[in-house]
């Protein structure tokens, strides 16, 4: 089940893209930097140079990160240059349920040497000469825009929270790369974690807090007025 919703995805992503095809990378995996999920870290900085293509124009992710803001989930990669919107793609894979055992096949263990210890329940695929990047859901395949906007090498996304369930918490990682091959993967094994805000408890304020003592003063008085009468 897994391996087909996988391939579903590779078609989606494939075709978002104008050129080339990316192909599963074929390189031993490892799972370094697996400390990132114990620390449940919703930014993290990516080594300079650790690049996997092989084209002259490698793109190379330097930081990643992912906060819940107010209602949305906004997600942020930052590269060592400026972005060329001509040729800049990538992949983001989130496990809403946070369980590798569920979902569809992360992308960053089909398109990188990493192993990331998710499984997709969405993904969001994205062209950076598109003003959009398109939300799927692995389980049935339905797709949403998401705004996304670029500024020198840093690519943001903006996902309402009501299209991915509303989660606690949320695992990602992810992998971008040129039109023809992927070239960078963050974190280097592992996941980011992003947790929403807990909801505040109503606290009592001062006037609430004057209103109950009244209150509780006067069933007082009245408890020990009946009290003498008997």
């Amino acid at each position: 089940m897994r391996n087909s919703i996988a391939v579903f995805l590779m078609v989606v992503f494939l075709a978002s893209i104008s050129e080339g095809a990316w192909a599963p990378n074929a390189m031993p995996k490892t799972q370094a930097a697996l400390k990132v999920p114990a620390a449940l870290k919703d930014a993290i900085t990516d080594p300079i140079g650790d690049t996997f293509g092989a084209g002259a124009v490698q793109p190379d992710i330097t930081s990643f990160s992912a906060s819940f803001t107010g209602s949305a989930l906004v997600i942020s990669i930052t590269l060592s240059n400026a972005i060329d919107p001509t040729n800049f793609v990538g992949l983001v894979d989130l496990d809403t349920d946070q369980n590798p055992a569920t979902g569809a096949t992360p992308t960053v263990d089909l398109y990188s040497p990493y192993t990331s210890q998710l499984g997709d329940e969405y993904l969001l695929s994205f062209d950076a000469a598109n003003a959009q990047a398109s939300l799927s859901r692995t389980s049935d395949a339905t797709m949403t825009a998401v705004p996304s906007s670029v500024s020198g090498g840093t690519i943001t996304f903006t996902v309402p929270a009501s299209d991915i369930g509303s989660p606690r918490a949320v695992n990602l990682a992810t992998v971008v790369g040129t039109q023809p091959e992927p070239t960078d993967a963050a974190p280097n094994g592992g996941f980011i974690t992003a947790s929403a805000q807990p909801q505040a408890v109503p606290t009592m304020n001062e006037w609430g807090m004057i209103i109950f003592m009244l209150a509780a003063g006067l069933g007082s008085a009245y408890y020990l007025r009946r009290r003498k009468r008997t």
